[in-house]
């Protein structure tokens, strides 16, 4: 088994994940879409499993910061099935570059980087963290699809 897909089968684990089915695109967009030699753009993501979203609401007001980091790593996971569907499987990816993350907080909470600590975490897991640790923007927005807590969008380079 090549050592990303045992470090994935690993991250899994530790969570108590089983590695989801590539989430269905929401409109009219695709989740992966490659331009320059050797670059892809993923579409973001939020934390559905088996087609819903675990915790809907505001972080720290409806979802805890806990279960806001578990969306967070919910979404990594599901960016990586999305690679997984496109390549049939991780080996591609040379890493990840840059990550958007949109997060609902209630009024007053400012602890953003909290929780996107828990995706980047799965990718430092998953592709090392000299690989997997991106260059990362945090973003608090008023609403995300479907009441979403966490929505993530990744750039990665591919290998040729």
């Amino acid at each position: 088994m090549p050592e990303t897909m045992k470090n994935l089968d690993e991250a899994l684990g530790k969570r108590g994940l089983t590695m989801p089915r590539p989430p269905p695109s929401g409109g009219l967009y695709e989740n992966v879409r490659e331009f320059g030699p050797n670059l892809a753009y993923l579409s973001g993501v939020l934390s559905h499993v088996d087609g819903k979203i675990p915790h809907p609401g505001k972080i720290n007001q409806e979802v805890t910061v806990e279960q806001a980091v578990r969306a967070a790593e919910i979404c990594a996971f599901n960016l990586l099935a999305n690679i997984m569907e496109k390549y049939g499987s991780l080996d591609r990816v040379k890493r990840i570059v840059k990550m958007t993350v949109y997060v609902v907080p209630a009024d007053g909470f400012y602890a953003l980087s909290q929780v996107s600590n828990g995706a980047s975490q799965v990718f430092v897991d998953v592709f090392g963290r000299e690989n997997g640790l991106a260059a990362r923007s945090t973003i608090a927005v008023a609403s995300l699809v479907g009441n979403g807590p966490v929505e993530i969008e990744v750039l990665i380079e591919l290998h040729p």
